[in-house]
């Protein structure tokens, strides 16, 4: 499965989600990444910020934003 890495990233304004990262995910998957993209922007796209409004530790929300491939244009690994 090739996912397209092309300039705007992944789940930002310019671009819409990759539909072929989303057809892998069950159901309770995708549940899980509406939260955390609900909890980012509901936070500024600060990740502490986000995993603090979840409940969760900064490293769990961390390794879920790789997980499910989110990216934010202000993030200093995107740039």
């Amino acid at each position: 499965v090739a996912i397209n890495r092309s300039a705007a990233p992944l789940n930002s304004p310019e671009k819409p989600v990759d539909s072929t990262i989303e057809e892998h995910l069950s159901p309770l998957a995708r549940m899980e990444k509406e939260q955390i993209l609900e909890a980012l922007k509901n936070n500024d796209w600060v990740q502490k910020d986000a995993a603090a409004s979840l409940g969760i530790s900064k490293r769990v929300i961390h390794y879920k934003i790789q997980k499910y491939g989110i990216t934010h244009p202000r993030w200093i690994k995107n740039k």
